[in-house]
């Protein structure tokens, strides 16, 4: 923001970000109405909300998980054949690739068929075992494949959110399935930067040590559409 003759004035990103602020919940809303997966449930709370009766409470599943995720849309992504490798990761994260992907034995050559990827907002924030679960059998339904982790961020980038928001993913080392101790398991987090040109950025975080995030509705989670 700047002062031009007695003005405020206010330059094109943070226009953007306060126009992304107000418009987001309305487009978000829209979407789950139009959604056939929840389209009957935020219509009934919607309902529930013009009537000033309580709406949206979060609800304990049976593995206590403290904060909930909403989910918005689910969305096809094609097969991976098992040809990307680290060298493919670094081409589309070049503003910002951590090594310890390759550190920590997170491979992209995973071959998997078609399907399709949720994404969830969050509700609420707190730690990973909070918003993603705190169990192995949690946590494999949130897993993707490296290989499908790539394809997101390289084919479907209009998913992602933007101005300052993380995108999350539940990775393990070599696609393993989760380990009943979790010390497989590690969460990537991407950001894209409309300074550098909707450049991404990634970084890789071991799930054991339990970073907090904020309970900023604009996070994403992506994962498998599986109910859990």
């Amino acid at each position: 923001m700047c002062h031009r003759k007695g003005l405020l004035t206010m330059d094109n990103n943070m226009l953007r970000r306060a126009l992304w602020v107000f418009l987001r919940p309305l487009i978000t809303l829209i979407i789950n109405l139009l959604s056939p997966e929840v389209g009957e449930e935020t219509l009934r709370e919607l309902k529930r909300f013009n009537r000033k009766e309580p709406c949206w409470v979060p609800t304990k599943n049976k593995w206590e998980v403290k904060n909930s995720l909403l989910r918005l849309l689910t969305f096809p992504i094609e097969g991976t054949s098992g040809k990307a490798n680290y060298e493919t990761a670094w081409a589309v994260f070049a503003e910002g690739y951590s090594s310890r992907f390759e550190k920590w034995g997170i491979v992209f050559s995973g071959v998997a068929p078609k399907t399709r990827v949720a994404i969830h907002g969050f509700a609420e924030g707190g730690s990973y075992s909070d918003f993603l679960g705190n169990t192995a059998e949690q946590l494999e339904k949130r897993r993707l494949l490296g290989s499908q982790f790539l394809d997101v961020c390289r084919y479907h980038s209009h998913r992602l959110v933007r101005d300052g928001y993380r995108n999350f993913f539940v990775l393990t080392r070599g696609d393993e399935v989760v380990a009943k101790d979790l010390s497989n398991v590690f969460v990537a987090s991407v950001y894209v930067d409309l300074e550098l040109g909707r450049r991404f950025q990634t970084e890789l975080h071991e799930f054991r040590k339990n970073g907090t995030w904020n309970g900023d509705v604009g996070h994403q989670v992506f994962s498998p559409p599986r109910e859990l």
